[in-house]
């Protein structure tokens, strides 16, 4: 069951400058759904998203690989010696894939908590701000940000 769709009230750095209507909103989300570079865009820039996460991965992996093998060989060397006579390719494999999947989850994490940025942009918000831009002609600079309004609610008069 599809909602009523509710109108915007538009603040430009924190000063509002106009409402659209529940028809104006759908007619924004519609355009914006049927642009189909937008699409492109957005899995380009996902794509460039993840390759920079793999990247700050594989930069941090052989830091963990060796503080690792560090602790290993401080904690038991002859325990250590004795792996890495047994076999020693199959060691630093275990260890390389090891501490990959260690980093892989260290810079997933730190994305998740903020701690980085790999600069991701939502494209269809960016979009539908410009179209914003367009009907209530708001100069490009600034900051937009929506609020919902219930068609049935007005904005008090200011004098």
């Amino acid at each position: 069951m599809k909602q009523a769709t509710k109108g915007l009230s538009v603040n430009v750095n924190g000063v509002a400058v106009g409402e659209l209507s529940p028809q104006q909103v759908d007619e924004i989300n519609q355009a914006v759904k049927q642009e189909k570079r937008l699409y492109v865009s957005q899995g380009l820039n996902i794509l460039g998203c993840v390759l920079r996460g793999g990247s700050a991965a594989a930069q941090l992996s052989p830091v963990i690989l060796v503080v690792v093998a560090l602790l290993m060989a401080i904690d038991s060397p002859a325990q250590f010696n004795a792996h890495l006579n047994e076999n020693p390719a199959g060691f630093v494999a275990v260890g390389i894939l090891a501490s990959l999947l260690v980093s892989g989850i260290t810079a997933c994490l730190a994305a998740a908590f903020g701690v980085t940025s790999y600069g991701f942009i939502n494209h269809f918000t960016a979009r539908k701000h410009f179209k914003i831009r367009q009907i209530l002609r708001i100069p490009a600079d600034g900051n937009i940000h929506t609020f919902e309004v219930s068609p049935t609610e007005s904005t008090p008069a200011t004098s």
